[in-house]
């Protein structure tokens, strides 16, 4: 064996902190006057856990009494280890916690130009070195050749894992710009993506599993461009059912998808929206059985608004199919059983599954939000169709469909004005279904308003370090 009192052991790290720019300097560390955000934030815990065996030789001498090592970390932060001198050889093993600005992180690769593609960060060097020093007779200790040395250490740390945000039907990744949802991320420095990526605004529209497949390459490009094994997934309207069918596909083995940690989904149609059976009915050319029911001329100036809609892409969305899916597919992951900080146990999916809901009509002064819309006039008549028509039931065979049966709610339909709130919370129970809100909060936004800031700000503060931790236990 070879005996040293000096060496260094090198480790890379290609864990991308975040993507929002100046939390990190030009060296790779966490700036001193950001650390505590993002700790607060929960975008990275406040220390790192070093691992490391020491071999500690018997004692030489009858005066050897005690050995020690100096342990530092990038040259940014030092401990000091003293151990007594045994009469056999002893193995140590050190944990030992140092500050998480003392770790380099690698630089974020943004994306270069309209057609730019996120890309894998470049992994950066993190050096621990270990000064031995000896007893009174400087006796150094027994720890190998080097290479043996640098196996001997580990440095672990969790960060927060990037949110891919995917935007809903009619609409594209402007949406989540417009009334500041991002801006709880980008204060926080959490890291996000928002979907499509490169020039493209807009996801395009079709069959739900037809987009899923599309995305979930995308997944592992994310995630690969910040050296993490997961993504949380937030969804809005029919996004949230991409997030369904991807959470579904990331849990198959040979998926070679990114684990998925989260799947928010926002005012998405869990349960089919009663405004997609209106425009697939319509398309079918059933206007005798909508005339019946009063709402004909209502669907007609809403389809107006998306002649470009492809009826492929509402199909799926009908109330009937929904809920034929939610009766063969629960939602993926195992269940996971532990206890909160109050000590009561909690049953949930391995992936948190979690669903905000919004309703345009205002309690406190009984009024509609139309804000966001195209105008009053259409809105006003989007909401006569729901408070006409709760289910529009037809039958189809191939691309043909042949009938349709109306009912009339019995009470005013709660929802968004797109889809009903029963809908967006897919309130099929615990573990199966989606957890709701604290103090089963539901907002006063429509489909159109649900991406201002203070909802943005509910989800980005329920994605944290600490709470992957729970989730990975």
């Amino acid at each position: 064996m070879a005996r040293c009192s000096t060496f260094t052991m090198d480790g890379y790290n290609g864990r991308v902190l975040t993507n929002v720019p100046n939390f990190v300097d030009s060296n790779g560390f966490i700036r001193t006057d950001k650390k505590a955000a993002l700790v607060s934030a929960g975008v990275v815990p406040a220390v790192a856990s070093l691992k490391i065996i020491a071999s500690i030789p018997a004692a030489p001498a009858l005066n050897a009494t005690q050995t020690s090592f100096t342990i530092s970390l990038n040259g940014k932060a030092t401990k000091t280890i003293t151990f007594p001198y045994l009469p056999l050889h002893i193995t140590w093993g050190l944990d030992l916690d140092f500050p998480i600005e003392a770790v380099k992180f690698p630089e974020f690769k943004q994306p270069q130009g309209a057609n730019g593609t996120l890309q894998p960060p470049d992994p950066v060097l993190n050096v621990i070195t270990v000064t031995h020093q000896g007893g009174p007779d400087d006796v150094p200790a027994e720890c190998g050749d080097h290479d043996s040395c640098g196996v001997w250490a580990t440095l672990k740390f969790d960060v927060v894992a990037p949110t891919v945000l995917i935007h809903g039907m009619t609409s594209s990744r402007k949406w989540y710009y417009q009334r500041n949802f991002t801006q709880s991320f980008q204060a926080a420095g959490k890291p996000f993506v928002v979907l499509p990526l490169g020039r493209k605004e807009s996801l395009g529209d079709a069959r739900i599993n037809t987009m899923a497949t599309a995305i979930a390459p995308t997944l592992r490009t994310v995630a690969d461009a910040f050296g993490a094994d997961s993504v949380n997934l937030v969804g809005h309207s029919k996004g949230g059912l991409y997030g369904r069918r991807l959470a579904a596909m990331a849990a198959a083995s040979d998926s070679g998808l990114p684990s998925i940690f989260s799947l928010t989904s926002i005012d998405s149609p869990h349960e089919g929206s009663p405004m997609a059976d209106c425009v697939v009915a319509f398309d079918a050319d059933l206007p005798n059985q909508l005339w019946a029911a009063g709402v004909w001329l209502d669907v007609f100036v809403y389809k107006l608004t998306h002649l470009r809609q492809k009826q492929e892409a509402y199909s799926d969305l009908s109330v009937n199919e929904q809920l034929l899916y939610n009766a063969a597919h629960g939602l993926p992951g195992d269940v996971l059983r532990y206890n909160d900080d109050s000590g009561q146990e909690v049953v949930r999916n391995v992936i948190a599954y979690e669903a905000i809901a919004s309703d345009a009509m205002n309690p406190q002064t009984n009024t509609i939000e139309w804000t966001g819309y195209v105008n009053a006039m259409v809105a006003a008549r989007m909401d006569r169709i729901f408070q006409r028509v709760k289910k529009i039931n037809f039958q189809s065979t191939g691309s043909t469909i042949t009938g349709a049966n109306v009912e009339r709610p019995t009470v005013r339909v709660k929802n968004d004005l797109a889809v009903p709130v029963s809908s967006q919370q897919l309130s099929s129970g615990i573990p199966s279904g989606f957890l709701p809100l604290p103090l089963d909060q539901i907002l006063f936004h429509n489909h159109s308003t649900v991406n201002s800031s203070d909802v943005g700000s509910i989800v980005s503060q329920r994605l944290t370090v600490e709470r992957q931790a729970k989730l990975k236990r």
